[in-house]
């Protein structure tokens, strides 16, 4: 797109032309449709994406039932990102008091991003050590699961 436009101010006025009749010549077509048109905006009909599901989709989807998590299997550990973004937006959040959320998790992920290796060490040796105790209630439990 950058080479088409940088090239497309290099024309001189008969170069440019026939590309400003092809656009004059759209957008009266453009026009001519918009005028005429008056119902909903329409999307391609195979982008699923952007379409509302069908009654066959949605009973589809209805048919399978979602997998229930057992309350009593133990939480997944904490990577050493949440671990540090948990620490610290007490304090961002303190420091920017009018920033929406959103806005605080990109600062917080912007001084994880910042935050030489060092100092992510304490953070990294949490996690290590609650991945360690999470593979070990995981063992017990699966343990208990199986044998019930």
């Amino acid at each position: 797109w950058d080479v088409a436009a940088r090239d497309g101010a290099r024309l001189d006025d008969a170069g440019r032309e026939p590309y400003e009749a092809l656009a004059a010549k759209d957008l009266a077509r453009y026009r001519a449709e918009m005028a005429a048109h008056t119902g909903a905006v329409l999307v391609a009909a195979d982008d699923a994406r952007a379409r509302p599901p069908t009654a066959e989709e949605k009973a589809k989807k209805a048919g399978k039932p979602r997998a229930r998590k057992d309350p009593l299997a133990p939480k997944r550990a904490s990577t050493a990102y949440l671990l540090f973004s948990n620490a610290n937006r007490k304090t961002v959040k303190a420091a920017n008091p009018d920033t929406p959320s959103a806005g605080i998790s990109k600062m917080l992920q912007a001084a994880w991003k910042a935050l030489p290796g060092e100092a992510r060490r304490p953070y990294l040796e949490r996690e290590r050590i609650a991945k360690e105790e999470y593979e070990r209630q995981m063992a017990a439990y699966k343990a208990r699961t199986s044998a019930a």
